[in-house]
């Protein structure tokens, strides 16, 4: 009876690791499969985070990468991605402004959102100051007028993210953002493992927005990773040589952010931050590290490439 037993209980663990299927699998990779976007954020922000994306695009590993269309060096990003329709771009939706000195402003007016922009015309330079002062209707608001300005640039987006977290720092917010997302065809930073990164007050909300997403034809990533964000500039290249061969199966997102060496990064971030930037683009195009992901056999991804997968693979939950 006990063998009987154990042997139904084995049985049991089978069906239910085989029904843990990975969005990789049901986007169409093979099952086991590790698929990673490599995603750089903040594109746009200046001309040193910008020239510093292009680099880690042509000359690294990273796949992706998101334009803050509500700041100053976005119109040079634009002129990229015209030149380079290929390239997978979305917009970095930024409710926050910051830096200390290197401050911009809501692209629809602060007339438009006055509770998105603090005494100087600026956007807050907190997360918590956006929840405290911004209503979801300003948020909305706002999320399209960034993208509005995106197509106006002359690049039609594959996706949109969230600046600093704002977006999911309310489930309001999170609301707006994914049905913008939903409406318009873009792809959003949704993913599985919401305990990997969600605090727990958001998780109902959270899970129920995923079926919306998926039933919308919009794909979902099984984990993403940002605690390489704290990496010391001296421990990035050694960092992802360790955490690449550890990714799990499914698809995970790694967000990056690189810039080039110069007098602005240093003058906007000071140097600790723009330290770890330019060590992350450094990082992004070392011969080991690029040779380390063709080693693990781990498969590069874009999010145009998750949706037409999506299209073609995915089944409604």
């Amino acid at each position: 009876m006990r063998c009987l037993l154990f042997t139904l209980a084995l049985l049991l663990l089978v069906v239910q690791v085989a029904a843990a299927e990975t969005y990789a699998e049901k986007l169409g990779y093979p099952a086991g499969s590790r698929v990673l976007l490599v995603h750089c954020d903040d594109v746009g922000m200046c001309l040193s985070s910008t020239e510093g994306a292009i680099d880690g695009l042509e000359h690294g590993i990273v796949s992706s990468c998101s334009v803050m269309t509500a700041c100053p060096w976005a119109g040079r990003a634009a002129q990229y991605l015209r030149e380079h329709p290929q390239v997978d771009a979305g917009v970095h939706l930024a409710m926050t402004s910051e830096w200390d000195y290197y401050r911009w402003g809501p692209v629809a007016g602060k007339s438009a959102v006055p509770g998105l922009a603090d005494q100087w015309g600026c956007l807050w330079d907190s997360v918590s100051l956006v929840t405290q002062h911004a209503s979801a209707d300003e948020i909305e608001r706002e999320i399209r007028a960034q993208v509005d300005r995106a197509l106006a640039f002359g690049f039609q987006p594959t996706h949109i993210d969230t600046h600093m977290g704002t977006l999911v720092a309310r489930p309001d917010y999170v609301q707006r953002y994914y049905t913008v997302g939903i409406e318009k065809g873009l792809a959003v930073m949704a993913f599985a493992n919401t305990e990997e990164e969600l605090p727990s007050e958001l998780q109902a909300v959270y899970q129920g927005l995923l079926k919306q997403v998926w039933n919308a034809g919009l794909p979902i990533l099984d984990h993403i990773i940002t605690n390489n964000y704290d990496w010391k500039a001296d421990e990035k290249r050694d960092g992802y040589l360790k955490l690449l061969p550890q990714l799990k199966p499914g698809v995970t997102e790694i967000i990056v952010h690189c810039a080039m060496p110069s007098v602005e990064i240093y003058e906007i971030q000071g140097d600790s931050a723009a330290s770890r930037w330019i060590a992350d683009r450094r990082a992004m195009t070392d011969p080991q590290v690029k040779q380390l992901l063709k080693d693990q056999g781990i498969i590069l991804t874009t999010w145009r490439e998750l949706k037409e997968r999506r299209a073609r693979f995915g089944k409604p939950m």
